[in-house]
């Protein structure tokens, strides 16, 4: 993927997320975007951070991808395919591993009566597409 990001590091960064993605299998992927789309499908205009989706994937009993960057990999791809956006704003994580250190916080953009109208396969097709 070429960073479109002007600066320092984000070739780096979006470098690692690519191998990340690359690395992580395939079932992990899968249902780390149905963890996401759970979160945001009844919720427009919802604010969530990579907090909630881990959440959801322990939930779900998802084990861990081999680097936890996939992560970033599906919030990337949810992102271009229109369910979630950035927002300017950070939190401190609650997980353990993360050290409080400041994740963004990213709002749902699915609307809803996409997430009523039998949408949801073609919102996480759009997903998979967009990864």
């Amino acid at each position: 993927m070429t960073s479109t990001d002007p600066l320092p590091g984000a070739v780096e960064r979006d470098a690692a997320i690519d191998q990340a993605e690359a690395n992580a299998p395939a079932e992990w992927s899968a249902q780390a975007r149905r963890a996401l789309w759970t979160l945001v499908r009844d919720h427009p205009g919802r604010l969530l951070t990579t907090d909630e989706v881990w959440s959801q994937l322990d939930w779900a009993g998802a084990g861990p991808p081999p680097e936890p960057r996939a992560l970033g990999a599906v919030m990337r791809a949810a992102w271009k395919a229109g369910v979630i956006e950035p927002t300017e704003d950070y939190r401190p994580s609650n997980r353990p591993d993360c050290h409080r250190r400041p994740v963004r916080v990213w709002r749902s953009t699915v609307p809803r009566q996409a997430a009523h109208d039998g949408e949801q396969t073609s919102l996480v097709d759009m997903l998979e597409r967009a990864a």
